[in-house]
């Protein structure tokens, strides 16, 4: 019962004063309490988004260390989140799952670090699956980096996994 009673007082502490602030409360109190359940030392980012008249937004990031290294570390950054992808009949909601691992360390000078990182992103729900291979450079004055992608699952439902590439300067 006391249990009760503080979860109702954690969602409800604070008097909203819409529909939309009573599901925002609800997000906020809900993502907090979510974050905590990850285990392992890194960062950690839960967000759900509850709204009127639509299925919930969720997303979960997680990025913990490997290795530590003299001037750079190793890490796996994983993430699951559910989108929407517009259709003629009002929308396909999807999850995507993604589970990737880099490395990243500083020049010698301490004044640039440059990175690479491998992901892997998986469409649970039509079983698409893609790479990405990047690089990356960042230093108080230069922010650079560069993802290539691979599509690895065949088409599914007319739909093709596509290749492409980004990079900013």
């Amino acid at each position: 019962m006391k249990k009760l009673l503080v979860l109702f007082y954690l969602l409800f502490a604070t008097i909203p004063s819409s529909a939309d602030d009573v599901l925002d409360n609800v997000s906020v109190k809900i993502s907090e309490f979510a974050s905590g359940l990850i285990p392992g030392e890194g960062h950690t980012e839960v967000g759900i988004d509850l709204r009127e008249s639509h299925s919930p937004d969720f997303n979960i990031l997680g990025v913990r260390e490997i290795l530590s290294l003299d001037q750079g570390n190793i890490f796996t950054q994983f993430s699951l989140f559910n989108t929407e992808q517009p259709t003629g009949d009002g929308g396909d909601e999807r999850i995507i799952g993604n589970l990737g691992f880099g490395t990243r360390h500083l020049t010698a000078d301490n004044t640039m670090m440059i990175g690479l990182n491998n992901f892997y992103d998986y469409d649970l729900e039509n079983e698409h699956l893609r790479t990405s291979l990047g690089v990356e450079a960042r230093s108080a004055v230069l922010e650079l980096f560069y993802n290539r992608y691979l599509g690895l699952s065949d088409e599914y439902n007319e739909e093709h996994v596509l290749d492409g590439h980004d990079f900013k300067i």
